[in-house]
């Protein structure tokens, strides 16, 4: 819905969302925080692509430990935009800008590389080439310096800070009377370590060498500098996952093959290290390869990538006859146990990981375009009702609004000294509930909007029952009325009979006066009966009961 100008400004600084509260579900204003104008898109799309998404349930509970960590993000960007140099610094369009043409720069520097390589018989060129690198590798220290400052300025400072808090709070549910600032030498070390295991870190003091390297030992260094542009691209990021994420079975896949082959080298020193010999030059004789057990596990190594052919074809020929038959079934069942198996398992896991990452970017996408996050009812239902899940979504249970209901529940909770005395009822029992990481205010299965429409379907459908009643009650007055009608013609038929039946017995013979009493008789007991059926069918307490009963209703 559109807003009137002159409301936009309202509705921009006044956030609602529902909370479950004793049994139901209330609606409730707040008033957003500045922090709420310095979160980034980037910012979200992160939390929703790693917040656990197993349950409902767990989904929220992980939901609430990030929101703090964001929280601290949004601090520190927040304090950085009030120095006017850090605001600059810090821009995230300034910092994307520069990584794009230090990209460039380093494409171009290893294209020239490629050519420097092959004009240095030319000197002119040479030089000129090799001035062009060194001023575009100036460059790319300048550019990655700028980086290492501006990440300890936000990024680095911010990831040190959240490891250090994590470490108090451990630390605090185990000693609830150890203070973190008797402990500044420990903070130091425990935010250095926090600094080692930051990848970005890493990834940027790497670039930073290799430039330096570059211009000041070769420019071959450069060439790092293109593993960059991986880090860039999300597909290229997955299939480095797929050989990360499971590395523990991969070094166990090949510390298993390693171990194959020392058994294959061992085996090989004893009874085929005069077979197994080195190339030599033409004239010159040939050694063994095989002398030592060390330098058989060194060949028979180098001939894994090549399925064992060289080393097939040294047994063979080196020994002919029932010992060269012995070297060829060796070199078989190393090339089925090494090659076929034990390399087909190593690289299953690295394709099974690969689709596995796959299934789960699927099935978060699924999630976000098909769930909602806070109460998590499907999108189906909330098209089905009318209500629509992206109104729902982004009007009703809006994640972003719950993360803005905590920073200014947070903000006021600073700016009253830490005290709860800024609070009103529902700000102190929500950040109660938040501080104890409680997520039973989200509503879960609830929405204000759908519990609404199943009131006004209960109430329509109670009124639908009364007309239903009602009608009922008006067909059985016309029945009742109709039943009278054909009794009162009954009754006058009979009537007309008895006067028939004397004028009758005046003139006929005794015996045909007798059938047509019986005839008569008959008639009689039809009326009787169908007057008791109308009577049971439809009585006149029946038909006031059942009025008392659609009138209660």
């Amino acid at each position: 819905m559109k807003l009137h100008p002159e409301f936009k400004m309202f509705d921009d600084e006044v956030g609602s969302v529902e909370i479950f509260r004793e049994d139901h579900i209330e609606k409730i204003f707040f008033q957003r925080c500045a922090l709420a104008k310095v979160l980034t898109q980037a910012d979200r799309t992160r939390v929703e692509q790693t917040v656990d998404r197993t349950t409902v349930h767990e989904k929220l509970a992980d939901f609430t430990e990030k929101v703090d960590d964001l929280y601290e993000t949004l601090v520190a960007r927040s304090e950085n935009l009030r120095s006017p140099t850090r605001r600059v610094l810090t821009n995230p369009r300034l910092q994307s800008t520069l990584r794009k043409l230090a990209n460039i720069a380093a494409l171009i520097i290893n294209l020239l590389v490629i050519l420097y390589s092959s004009l240095q018989p030319v000197p002119a060129a040479a030089v000129a080439l090799f001035v062009v690198i060194m001023v575009l590798g100036g460059c790319l220290i300048a550019v990655m310096a700028f980086f290492m400052l501006t990440g300890f300025l936000l990024e680095f400072n911010i990831q040190m800070k959240t490891s250090w808090r994590h470490y108090v709070l451990e630390r605090q549910k185990e000693e609830p009377d150890w203070k973190p600032e008797e402990h500044k030498g420990l903070a130091r070390w425990r935010k250095f370590l926090a600094l080692l295991g930051i990848g970005r870190f890493w990834m940027v003091l790497i670039l930073l060498v290799s430039s330096i390297l570059g211009v000041s030992q070769s420019p071959y260094w450069f060439c790092v500098q293109l593993f960059d542009l991986v880090i860039q691209s999300d597909t290229l990021l997955n299939v480095l996952r797929s050989i990360t994420k499971n590395y523990q079975q991969l070094i166990l896949t090949f510390v298993l093959i390693l171990l194959v082959i020392y058994y294959y080298a061992t085996f090989g020193y004893l009874f085929f290290s005069a077979a197994i010999l080195k190339d030599a030059a033409e004239g010159e004789e040939q050694t063994s390869a095989c002398s030592s057990v060390i330098e058989c596990f060194v060949t028979v190594l180098a001939q894994f990538p090549s399925q064992g052919t060289v080393l097939m074809s040294a047994l063979m020929w080196a020994n002919p006859g029932s010992q060269g038959y012995w070297g060829f079934i060796y070199e078989l069942t190393f090339f089925i146990i090494s090659n076929v198996i034990l390399l087909n398992i190593f690289f299953g896991i690295i394709v099974d990981t690969f689709s596995e990452l796959r299934e789960e970017k699927a099935h978060i996408k699924e999630d976000i375009e098909g769930r909602c996050f806070i109460c998590g009812i499907d999108a189906a239902t909330f098209d089905r009702e009318g209500i629509g899940f992206r109104h729902h979504s982004e009007e009703e249970h809006n994640m972003w609004e719950y993360f803005h209901l905590y920073c200014a529940l947070h903000e006021l909770y600073k700016s009253a000294g830490n005290n709860e005395t800024a609070f009103d009822g529902n700000q102190s029992h929500l950040w109660r509930l938040i501080s104890n990481k409680d997520i039973s205010f989200y509503p879960i299965g609830h929405s204000l909007s759908r519990n609404n429409l199943t009131t006004s379907t209960a109430k329509a459908q109670k009124v639908s029952k009364k007309v239903l009643m009602a009608q009922l009650v008006q067909g059985i007055g016309q029945l009742a009325e109709r039943m009278e009608n054909f009794e009162r013609d009954l009754r006058t038929k009979g009537d007309n009979i008895t006067t028939m039946r004397s004028e009758v017995t005046e003139r006929i013979r005794p015996d045909s006066l007798e059938s047509v009493d019986a005839s008569l008789k008959a008639i009689k007991q039809t009326v009787t009966e169908t007057q008791q059926q109308a009577a049971t069918v439809l009585s006149v307490d029946a038909l006031a009961e059942l009025t008392q009963s659609v009138s209660a209703e």
